[in-house]
C-alpha cells in the first residue's frame, strides 16, 4: 500500500480518479455496506467521514441520520467538487453535508472540523475506510488520537486496517510499539484477486457526465490463508488499545466473499496437499477457481510457497508469513499480466475488457474510546 505525506502527494495519486472513484474502485464497495450496517445510525446522530472519495458512504449516512450535522473531509479537492456532490444527489440528499479539504494528519484538523458552521465539538460516529493504511506508520498513532478527540464518549470510530508483514526485527526504540505503528519495512498481503469485466449490456453515467460500460466482479479467488485475518485482527486490537480505544466489533475484509458470487472450489484437504508437487498444486488451484464464483486456494498457495522456499523449516513464523505475503504478491502480479494479455481474445458476448483488482488482507473495526 502506498503511503502519502502531504495533500500534494495524495492529489497527484488520486486526481485521475476524480469523477470515476466509485466506478473504478469495485473492490472496496462492499466495505461501505458493512461499515454502515455496523454503525447502527439513528436520526439525530452526528457523522464525520475521513477520506470519503466517492461520497456514497456519507450520502447514505446522511439519509439515515436526517437533519443532524454531517461532514466529509478529503484531501482531494476534485472529490469534494465532483464525486461527493454527485453521490449526495444520487441518494436524494440536497446539501446538508459540510465539506472540508484537509489531510487526516493535519495538526489543526480538530479545530478546522469544529470551525465548520454548525459543527459539534464531538461526533457520534466517525468513518475512516481505507485511509489508515495510506498514512505513514509513525503518524498513525497520532491520527487515531486526533480522531479520538473528535469522538463523543459513547461514539464509535469505524475504520479499516490492512495487516502488515515483515522479516525485519523492530528498531530498539519501537519494540514496545504495535506493528501498525512501526517504521521498519513491512508489506501487505493480497487477500483475494477479483476478475472484473466491463460489459456493454448496461452503461452507467459517472459524475461529470461520462457514460461508461458497467463493471462487474465475475470471479473472486481468495489467495491468503484464513489465518492471515487472525493476524490482521490482532494487529488492529493492539493498535487500538495503544491509542486509547476498546474494540467493539471486528469484520474480515479482503477475502472476496462479499460480492454475491456463488460458492466455488476450495483447496483440497491438507493431507492431500502435502503429497502434491508443483504441477499438481497448479492444477488443483486451476480446478478450484470456478467461473462466476468465489473460490479459496489459500492452502494450495501456502504449500506451493513452502515448497519453493528451501529454508522454510528454519524460518520463524514471522519470516514464513512475510515469505508467503511476498509469494502471493508475485502470483497476483502474474495473474494481472495474464488477464491483460488475454483481453485481445475476449469472446463476443458483450464483455469489452477484463481487469484484475487486488484486495488486501485486512479488518474493519468498530472502536470506542476508553
Amino acid at each position: 500500500m502506498v503511503q502519502y505525506n502531504s495533500i500534494a502527494n495524495i492529489t497527484a495519486a488520486f486526481q485521475p480518479m476524480v469523477g470515476r472513484y466509485h466506478y473504478a474502485d469495485v473492490a472496496h464497495r462492499p466495505d461501505t455496506e458493512t461499515a454502515l450496517a455496523l454503525a447502527h445510525l439513528q436520526p439525530g446522530n452526528t457523522v464525520l467521514e475521513l477520506g470519503p472519495g466517492s461520497g456514497h458512504l456519507i450520502a447514505q449516512a446522511k439519509v439515515a441520520v436526517g437533519s443532524s450535522f454531517c461532514a466529509a473531509v478529503d484531501a482531494v479537492q476534485g472529490f469534494l467538487d465532483v464525486d461527493i456532490p454527485s453521490a449526495l444527489a444520487q441518494h436524494g440528499v440536497d446539501g446538508g453535508v459540510s465539506l472540508l479539504r484537509a489531510n487526516i494528519t493535519d495538526g489543526a484538523l480538530v479545530n478546522r472540523v469544529r470551525a465548520l458552521p454548525g459543527a459539534p465539538q464531538t461526533f457520534d460516529c466517525i468513518f475512516a475506510l481505507h485511509v489508515f493504511s495510506t498514512i505513514p506508520p509513525p503518524q498513525r498513532r497520532q491520527a487515531l488520537r486526533t480522531l479520538r478527540n473528535l469522538l463523543s464518549p459513547t461514539g464509535t470510530l469505524i475504520l479499516t486496517m490492512a495487516a502488515r508483514f515483515t522479516n525485519i526485527a523492530p528498531l530498539q526504540a519501537e519494540t514496545a510499539l504495535p506493528v501498525q505503528f512501526r517504521s521498519t519495512g513491512h508489506t501487505e498481503a493480497p487477500g483475494a484477486t477479483l476478475l472484473t469485466q466491463a460489459c456493454s449490456d448496461i452503461y452507467v453515467t459517472v459524475p461529470g457526465g461520462a457514460s461508461l460500460p458497467i463493471k462487474r466482479v465475475a470471479l473472486a479467488i481468495q489467495h491468503a490463508p484464513d489465518r492471515f485475518w487472525e493476524v490482521a485482527a490482532q494487529q488492529a486490537l493492539d493498535a487500538a488499545t495503544n491509542a486509547g480505544y476498546t474494540v467493539l466489533a471486528t469484520r474480515s475484509i479482503g477475502k472476496g466473499d462479499n460480492f454475491g458470487l456463488k460458492q466455488g472450489g476450495r483447496s483440497p484437504p491438507q493431507s492431500l496437499l502435502n503429497n502434491m508437487g508443483t504441477i499438481q498444486l497448479g492444477a488443483a488451484a486451476n480446478q478450484a477457481s470456478i467461473a462466476d464464483s468465489y473460490s479459496c486456494v489459500g492452502s494450495i498457495l501456502q504449500i506451493a510457497c513452502q515448497q519453493e522456499s528451501h529454508n522454510w523449516q528454519h524460518m520463524s513464523q514471522q519470516q514464513r508469513d512475510y515469505c508467503l505475503a511476498m509469494f502471493m504478491q508475485c502470483i497476483s502480479a502474474r495473474n494481472a499480466d495474464r488477464v491483460r494479455n488475454l483481453n485481445q481474445y475476449l469472446p463476443a458476448n458483450g464483455v469489452l475488457a477484463e481487469a484484475e483488482e487486488v484486495t488486501q488482507v485486512g479488518v474493519l473495526v468498530v472502536l470506542r474510546k476508553v
